[in-house]
């Protein structure tokens, strides 16, 4: 059950904007053996002015997820974005940061406020 969220400055058309949401998801779904119709995937955009970042990294990708993905699956995970979006979109690979937030099961309160827990 991840949430997706990715972060750059303004500036970029709404169709790479696009491209790279559904890259990045499909990517997400692909990994981790999610259905094709999960999408939990936000883009954030800030002002020029407001985005600063160590060269050369241009865009961040957090994913939260629950705990318990080998290091190999999130490896694999890291790769396949990464390719994905310099191949398809012509990013380079070094300008993409990739984070993810492991949480454990009772830190997420889903289907109407019920903890995952009860559910998984």
């Amino acid at each position: 059950m991840p949430l997706i969220k990715i972060e750059l400055a303004k500036g970029k058309s709404k169709d790479f904007l696009n491209s790279f949401m559904n890259i990045t998801m499909e990517c997400v779904q692909k990994v981790l053996n999610l259905a094709s119709n999960y999408k939990n995937i936000r883009l954030q955009e800030y002002e020029k002015e407001n985005f600063f970042m160590k060269p050369p990294y241009q865009f961040i990708i957090e994913i939260n997820m629950i705990k318990g993905r080998s290091q190999n699956t999130k490896k694999d995970l890291f790769k396949l974005i990464v390719n994905n979006l310099s191949d398809e979109l012509g990013i380079k690979k070094e300008e993409i940061l990739i984070l993810i937030n492991e949480q454990k099961k009772e830190n997420w309160g889903i289907r109407g406020g019920i903890s995952a827990t009860e559910i998984f």
